[in-house]
């Protein structure tokens, strides 16, 4: 049995074909496995790879993101994927469920929906820069400011179902912690992106 096992998408990026993995590998490799630890692979799906190529024949992106729009649906459709995954790992061999992406809370996947203590964070990405400052940023930055503050809104009713239906929800800013909990009722924990070893504890207490 492991003490933690982790879904892992394979790719380092959106175009980066199993460079993640040919790195665990390699690391793996030289200095041995990790006690405790299994890693669970999940490749894109056809979906993915699809649409990962139309945003690299439109934007010419080689990394990153790209097109935002396509871009977020391939990276949905590999949260199913990884969804269906842990499923067939079965529920009862799981403690609990931790979520960790890339802090930004519309990346939150499908793993939240197993019935299992659900743990999610360090999360961010919802503050928005006051009008009255985004305006001297200059008219592109005020319109980057605005369309992001109205994906944010449209976003708010996932969010809201997902914060509920955390255990625990660390945010990465006090102004993150204040969204979550205006929409919530949640007051998450303040954690900066690393780990902290006064929340051990309370991950334990999880534990059935």
């Amino acid at each position: 049995s492991s003490d933690l096992v982790t879904l892992l998408g394979a790719s380092g990026s959106m175009t980066s074909t199993h460079s993640y993995r040919k790195a665990i590998e390699a690391y793996l490799e030289t200095h041995g496995p990790i006690e405790g630890l299994r890693i669970v692979y999940v490749d894109q799906t056809g979906l993915s790879r699809l649409l990962t190529a139309i945003n690299k024949a439109l934007t010419g992106v080689s990394d990153g993101v790209g097109n935002r729009l396509l871009f977020l649906i391939a990276l949905q459709s590999w949260h199913k994927s990884a969804f269906r995954v842990a499923r067939k790992l079965g529920v009862s061999n799981f403690d609990l469920v931790h979520h960790l992406n890339p802090i930004a809370y519309w990346g939150v996947g499908e793993l939240w929906k197993l019935p299992l203590p659900f743990c999610w964070g360090p999360v961010s990405g919802m503050f928005s820069v006051p009008p009255r400052i985004a305006r001297w940023l200059g008219w592109k930055a005020a319109l980057f400011e605005t369309i992001r503050r109205l994906n944010r809104d449209r976003a708010s009713g996932g969010v809201r179902t997902i914060a509920k239906r955390s255990s625990i929800i660390w945010a990465v800013s006090e102004a993150d912690a204040r969204f979550i909990r205006s929409l919530s009722g949640r007051g998450p924990r303040l954690m900066v992106e690393s780990r902290s070893e006064e929340h051990t504890s309370e991950l334990q207490s999880l534990r059935h």
